[in-house]
């Protein structure tokens, strides 16, 4: 099965006052954390950024690839959308830049049972996750 993923990254960090995928947990940067998640299921990544937004850290990354977000100020759906647009791939994780504890079992699992559903979402009871 070809599996895309796409890493949403475009957010304004307003909060912080600064791009929340640099923050850093440990020794690397929460996007680091993520795109090293997503690389055990996929070589092709897609970073969706803000416009201006650039990350040396991946310059190594030759199957990387960053898309600027094409309908800013719209949230995640125009991130997705985005990601989605760029990708290949007919299967794709759509995973956020803050999360760089990804349960691997967890995305294993949704990828095996995705080919008898449109779309996959996790959900813990009757709350649907991020």
């Amino acid at each position: 099965m070809d599996i895309g993923s796409i890493v949403l990254a475009g957010g304004k960090g307003l909060r912080l006052g600064y791009e929340k995928a640099l923050e850093t947990v440990g020794n690397k940067s929460l996007i680091q954390w993520v795109v090293s998640s997503l690389s055990f299921f996929s070589s092709d990544i897609i970073i969706v950024t803000a416009a201006k937004q650039f990350f040396p850290q991946f310059i190594d990354y030759p199957k990387l690839k960053m898309v600027t977000d094409a309908y800013p100020g719209k949230g995640p759906l125009g991130g997705i959308y985005t990601g989605l647009a760029a990708s290949d791939s007919s299967y794709n994780l759509v995973v956020a830049c803050d999360m760089p504890f990804l349960n691997q079992a967890l995305l294993d699992y949704m990828i095996q049972i995705s080919a008898s559903f449109d779309l996959v979402v996790p959900r813990l009871g009757n709350m649907v996750e991020p």
